[in-house]
């Protein structure tokens, strides 16, 4: 069966003014479903024979550009649902099949709660970082999918980077920010027409590299230092991570002399 359109204004509600809302009206398989769209007009621009916005408006073009995306859009979903040979109704022509209660903050938490219930802490906490720090630049708590685009994302960068952060820091928030977005897409959370990220793109600067020579490292085994001072506690625990090779010092910090156990005198051999 067919889906029809009837555009009109919602006249219900006799206003003083002369301005209704205007509404799409679907029909398909004899259900109808009335949509909003967020346009109000003057009884004398609009002609109900033709359904069409009159000339004289100055917005006229604009106003019949989103009324024909509307409905472009309904029969879009309309294709998706039968190519994918699935059942549909007129309510799930009338809505994008995103979840629009769902914002930036609330997804990405539901994401770091459930990386952190699997152990991920570590990709928890860069995921909180990043979403705070956009939240924060946006300044709001209820940020959509759909308002991060080029725009903001290019505002924020160049405003993390007048803080004097470096490019490959920026990249890195950008990159969490990405991931996030992807898993809102895959949940359906958004459209991916809404994907900012095919226009904005995440830049980085060669790491310059910070790896010391074999020379430089004997020099900091021979050092000598004052037993107990900070210099000397700050030595000790470089090479420990260096002979445990590359243990962080998180790790370090936590290890007690009962850590220690079935161990020998160490070398050295530089």
């Amino acid at each position: 069966m067919a889906i029809t359109y009837k555009l009109f204004l919602d006249r219900r509600r006799l206003r003083e003014t002369g301005i209704y809302p205007l509404k799409v009206r679907i029909t398909y398989n004899r259900k109808h479903k009335e949509v909003p769209l967020n346009i109000s007009l003057h009884e004398n621009d609009w002609n109900p024979d033709t359904q069409k916005v009159k000339a004289s408006h100055p917005n006229a073009k604009l106003i019949t550009v989103k009324i024909n995306r509307t409905i472009s859009e309904v029969q879009e979903r309309a294709l998706k649902f039968e190519n994918a040979e699935k059942v549909y109704g007129v309510e799930d022509l009338s809505s994008s099949g995103v979840n629009n209660n769902v914002t930036f903050q609330s997804f990405a938490d539901q994401e770091i709660t459930s990386l952190a219930s699997v152990g991920r802490v570590g990709n928890a906490i860069t995921y909180r970082t990043a979403t705070n720090r956009l939240i924060a630049y946006a300044g709001k708590g209820g940020l959509r999918f759909e308002q991060i685009d080029f725009k903001l994302l290019d505002g924020f960068s160049n405003f993390m980077q007048a803080e004097g952060m470096t490019l490959n820091a920026i990249a890195s928030y950008m990159r969490e920010i990405r991931a996030i977005y992807n898993k809102a897409i895959k949940a359906e959370v958004v459209e991916q027409k809404y994907y900012p990220f095919s226009k904005y793109k995440i830049k980085t600067t060669k790491t310059i590299s910070r790896a010391l020579t074999v020379k430089e490292m004997k020099t900091i085994v021979k050092l000598k230092l004052q037993q107990g001072t900070p210099m000397w506690h700050s030595r000790n625990y470089f090479l420990l991570s260096f002979y445990l090779i590359g243990t962080n010092f998180t790790d370090l910090f936590k290890l007690t002399p009962a850590s220690i156990q079935n161990i020998g005198v160490w070398s050295m051999q530089l």
